[in-house]
């Protein structure tokens, strides 16, 4: 029957609390959006979307904060507010385009020019990338904190524009880098790996490592969410008479290409998808024991204690 019942010297109690907690459930939110592991994080590549997952989260908290804005029609937050909001968020997407080049190009170098990857992505030309990105993003940021240019959202037209009030070179700048940088990415993407599709139909033995393949399947899908965005904000937003119904769709779709990005990393790549599933799924259950060591001598005091508090219940009870 047991241990408990063999040993003549000691009564062991064991009594469970209810704190069965799951570790693995309860999982703080910045760890999920700010989750890197070491296999990841050696791959350039991986360690440049992780910073375009940050910008993301970043896009996605202002985008929100727009929503409210529309709602309470501004109610609830101050010009001064909504300009810091769309300065910031002008930034990050600025800093994100550039993000996204640098890996088109690593995808290219790494495919096709493989020979000359250590030489193009040494330390020095990383840190060289990460101080163009922080530059681009300050430098964004910083002019439009500015009184003489602006990025706000306007509630009563659901779009994020520029004030009426600012610096006419400016604003033709701001537009002028806005379009041109998109179709930048667009253009890099689509010269890239059209050649990197010719490069590897044209060669019969395995040219990519599975690693490879799933890596630049990964950004291929990005680049074509930057393209229906291009399309959409370029072309269609021109075409179509400039009503809320239109400019809601024109920031919905700047909510998707922030929004889906995790979504078409966790679906292609496998390896990162179980990893996450690890942190959430049930791995551990940390059961809260408490073991009470009892001398055999005092079981006959113990049960005469609990005997007699019965019999107390029981008179107070008639």
């Amino acid at each position: 029957m047991g241990r408990r019942h063999q040993c003549p010297l000691y009564l062991l109690h064991m009594s469970s609390s209810k704190k069965i907690e799951n570790r693995g459930e309860r999982i703080p939110l910045a760890k999920l959006i700010f989750y890197r592991r070491s296999e990841f994080h050696s791959v350039l590549a991986y360690r440049l979307m992780f910073w375009i997952g940050v910008a993301d989260v970043g896009q996605l908290i202002i985008l929100s904060l727009s929503g409210i804005m529309a709602i309470t029609q501004n109610g609830f937050f101050h010009f001064y507010f909504n300009k810091f909001c769309g300065s910031t968020l002008y930034a990050l997407w600025f800093a994100m385009l550039f993000l996204s080049i640098v890996i088109t190009l690593n995808r290219f170098i790494s495919i096709v020019l493989s020979a000359y990857y250590s030489t193009i992505f040494n330390k020095f030309n990383v840190n060289l990338v990460y101080a163009a990105a922080a530059l681009i993003f300050f430098v964004s940021w910083i002019v439009k904190l500015t009184p003489y240019s602006s990025y706000y959202f306007d509630p009563k037209l659901l779009k994020w524009t520029y004030h009426k009030n600012d610096v006419k070179i400016l604003s033709r700048l701001s537009h002028y880098f806005g379009t041109y940088a998109i179709l930048v990415q667009v253009l890099c993407s689509v010269i890239a790996y059209t050649i990197i599709a010719v490069y590897i139909f044209s060669r019969r033995k395995k040219v990519m490592k599975c690693s490879e393949i799933v890596l630049t399947t990964q950004h291929f899908l990005m680049s074509l969410l930057f393209f229906f965005g291009f399309l959409y904000w370029e072309f269609i937003d021109t075409w179509l008479e400039r009503t809320v119904i239109v400019n809601f769709f024109s920031t919905l779709i700047w909510v998707i290409i922030a929004g889906l990005n995790p979504i078409i990393y966790l679906s292609v790549n496998r390896r990162l998808r179980l990893s996450v599933y690890g942190l959430v799924e049930k791995r551990k259950r940390m059961v809260d024991r408490t073991v009470t060591v009892i001398p055999f001598h005092e079981r006959t005091k113990m049960s005469s204690l609990v005997m007699s508090m019965d019999r107390m219940k029981t008179r107070f009870s008639h």
